[in-house]
C-alpha cells in the first residue's frame, strides 16, 4: 500500500533490533549444540559398542544440523538488518521532504500528493520527490520479502537428516540406499543440503560433484560479504580504522548525538557479520587450489574442514589417508596437500600403479603448543569423524578391498590414537604415526583396527620421530607412551638423523632446524619407508 501514513507508523528500526535478538538466539543454539557434541564424544569413555557408535554418530549429524540452521537464521537476520537500516533512510527521507513541504506552506496528501498556490513548480518537484521515496519504499519491502521468503525456505530445509529421514547414517547402509536412488532424487536432496557431499558412505566422486558446487557457493558468499566491508567501511572509514566512535550517549544527549550512535551501532553489527563470513575465504581459496581435477574434493563443510583426494579412492588399490596436527588449518591446506602428493609419488615409483591420498582437514586442530596440544578435547572431538570416514571409504570402494593406511603427523597422531581406542576401531590396515607426542594409549595392543588380532598390531602400527625432532621431549603425562618407546611396541623405523640440535642450554628451540616437519622432504629416508609401508613391502 503506497500510503504516506502508513509508512510514518513503520520502524524499520525494529528490525534491527530483531535481528540483534536473532543472532543472540542463534549463538545460543550453537553453543548449546556443541556442548551436546562434545559430551556425546566423552560418550566412549563410559559407554562402548554399536549402540554407542550409533549414538555418537546421531549427535554428531544433530549438531552439523544445529550449525546448518544456525547459517540459515545467520542469513536471516542479515537480511533484517540490511533491509531494515535501507527501509529507515528511505522513510526518514520521505518525512524530511514532508517536513520540507508543509514548512513552506503546502499541502501533502496521503499519496503523496503536493498543491500550493504560491509556488505551484516547486510543489511538483517536492511531489515527484516525495512519491519516488515512496515508491522505493514500497519496492524495498517487496525485495526484503522476497529475500526473507528465500531465507526461510532455505531455514525449513536445514535439517535434511529429517527432510530425507531414509538416508541412513552408518556408511554401509547409506551406500546400499544410495545406489537406489535415481539421479533426480540424489539432487533432490543436494537441493535439501548443500552438504550433502559429506556423507560417508556416498561414492566419492559423487562427493566430489555435490562439494565442488558447494564449494563455488561458499566462495561466491565470501566475496558477496567482502564486497559489503568494503562498502561499509567506505562509508565509514574513520569509524573502520577506530576513530571518531561516537560514545554511549547518556538520557540528556542530544538527538543528533543519539542517532549517530544508533547508526554507529548498526554500522557495525552489519560490518562483523559480513566479516565474519569472510572469515573461510582464504581456505576456500587455498583448498580450490588443491581440489584442482581429477582430485577429488570429498569433504568441505562452512567450520573450516575439507578433505582431497589425489586419486579416487574407491577404484585405488592402496588408499592413504592424511591427517594433520596442531597449527592445521584450511589455509594451511597447501602444505597437506605437498605432503599427499609427495606419499603419492613415491609410492607410485615403487610400483603402486594409482594410488589414492587424501588429505584430511576434517577435524578441530589444536592451534597453540601450549595451551592446546596437551588437550585430548581436540583427539576425543575428532575421532568420530576420522572413524566414520574410514568406514565410508571401505563402503564405496570397488571390487578387491584396497589396502588401507591411516598416515598421522604430531597431534594427527593423537587424534589417530583415540579412533582406535575408547570404543572405536578404526578400519585401517595399517597405521603410520609420524612426530607423535602419543597417542592415548601405553601400547600398541590397546588399538584397535578393524579386523585385526590387537596381538598383531605391532606388525601393522609404525611409528618414527627424527633424532633431534623436539616432539621427543612431550613427556609422557601428556599423551601417555611415545610410540618409538620400545615399550609401546610399534615398528620403528628411522627418518633423517643429521638435524638439529634442538636443546641448548637455554632450553628448547622448537624446530629451529625444520626437524618437526622435514619428514616428507626429498631427502628424508622416512619418506620413502612411509611408501613402503603404504604399499606393503616394509
Amino acid at each position: 500500500m503506497r500510503s504516506i501514513e502508513r509508512i510514518r507508523r513503520c520502524q524499520p528500526l525494529s528490525m534491527n533490533d530483531f535481528a540483534t535478538e536473532l543472532c543472540a538466539q542463534t549463538e545460543l543454539l550453537v553453543d548449546s549444540a556443541d556442548n551436546a557434541a562434545r559430551i556425546a564424544d566423552l560418550l566412549p569413555q563410559h559407554w562402548q559398542g554399536r549402540a554407542a557408535r550409533s549414538a555418537t554418530t546421531r549427535a554428531r549429524t544433530d549438531w552439523e544440523t544445529a550449525r546448518r540452521i544456525g547459517h540459515a537464521i545467520d542469513e536471516l537476520g542479515d537480511h533484517y538488518t540490511r533491509f531494515g537500516t535501507h527501509l529507515a533512510d528511505i522513510r526518514a527521507t520521505l518525512l524530511n521532504l514532508i517536513d520540507e513541504a508543509v514548512d513552506e506552506g503546502m499541502a501533502v496528501t496521503d499519496n503523496g500528493t503536493v498543491t500550493s498556490t504560491s509556488d505551484p513548480d516547486h510543489a511538483a518537484f517536492l511531489q515527484h520527490r516525495i512519491r519516488a521515496q515512496i515508491n522505493a519504499f514500497v519496492d524495498t519491502e517487496h525485495q526484503a520479502a522476497k529475500a526473507l521468503d528465500s531465507t526461510l525456505t532455505e531455514l525449513t530445509t536445514a535439517a535434511p537428516h529429517l527432510a530425507s529421514s531414509a538416508l541412513p547414517t552408518d556408511p554401509a547402509q547409506l551406500h546400499h540406499a544410495w545406489q537406489q536412488l535415481s539421479t533426480d532424487q540424489k539432487e533432490a536432496l543436494y537441493a535439501q543440503d548443500r552438504f550433502l557431499g559429506n556423507r560417508d558412505g556416498i561414492p566419492q566422486a559423487e562427493r566430489d560433484i555435490f562439494n565442488r558446487r558447494t564449494l563455488e557457493l561458499l566462495r561466491a558468499d565470501c566475496t558477496a560479504a567482502q564486497a559489503t566491508v568494503d562498502q561499509l567501511t567506505a562509508a565509514h572509514p574513520d569509524w573502520a580504522a577506530g576513530r571518531n566512535i561516537p560514545m554511549d550517549p547518556p538520557p540528556s544527549a542530544t538527538h543528533h548525538w543519539k542517532q549517530t550512535h544508533a547508526d554507529f551501532v548498526l554500522w557495525r553489527n552489519r560490518i562483523d557479520a559480513a566479516r565474519a563470513r569472510t572469515r573461510n575465504i582464504d581456505g576456500y581459496d587455498a583448498v580450490a587450489r588443491a581440489a584442482q581435477p581429477p582430485r577429488l574434493l570429498t569433504l568441505l563443510d562452512n567450520n573450516g574442514h575439507a578433505a582431497v583426494a589425489t586419486n579416487d579412492p574407491d577404484t585405488a588399490t592402496h588408499v592413504v589417508t592424511f591427517v594433520p596436527g596442531t597449527g592445521a588449518t584450511l589455509t594451511d591446506f597447501d602444505r597437506g596437500m605437498t605432503r599427499a602428493i609427495a606419499m603419492q609419488d613415491k609410492a607410485v615409483a615403487l610400483g603402486s600403479g594409482q594410488p589414492a591420498v587424501i588429505a584430511w582437514y576434517g577435524y578441530d586442530a589444536p592451534q597453540s603448543l601450549v595451551t592446546d596440544s596437551p588437550s585430548h578435547a581436540y583427539a576425543d572431538r575428532a575421532a568420530p569423524a576420522l572413524d566414520r570416514f574410514q568406514e565410508g571409504l571401505r563402503a564405496t570402494h570397488i571390487g578387491q578391498p584396497s589396502m588401507n593406511t591411516v598416515v598421522g603427523h604430531s597431534y594427527g597422531t593423537t587424534v589417530i590414537g583415540h579412533a582406535a581406542s575408547n570404543g572405536y576401531a578404526l578400519n585401517a590396515d595399517r597405521l603410520i604415526l609420524v612426530a607423535s607426542p602419543g597417542v592415548g594409549v601405553d601400547n600398541v595392543a590397546d588399538l584397535r583396527l578393524t579386523g585385526v588380532d590387537p596381538a598383531q598390531n605391532g606388525t601393522r602400527v609404525f611409528a618414527t620421530t627424527n633424532k633431534f625432532d623436539p616432539i621427543r621431549a612431550s613427556p609422557p603425562f601428556i599423551h601417555e607412551t611415545q610410540p618409538i618407546r620400545p615399550e609401546f611396541g610399534a615398528t620403528v623405523f628411522d627418518g633423517a638423523p643429521t638435524r638439529g640440535p634442538w636443546w641448548s642450554p637455554g632450553g628448547i628451540v622448537w624446530d629451529g632446524s625444520g626437524s618437526h616437519s622435514s619428514y616428507w622432504d626429498p631427502d628424508n629416508p622416512a619418506l620413502h619407508t612411509i611408501a613402503r609401508i603404504i604399499v606393503g613391502q616394509h
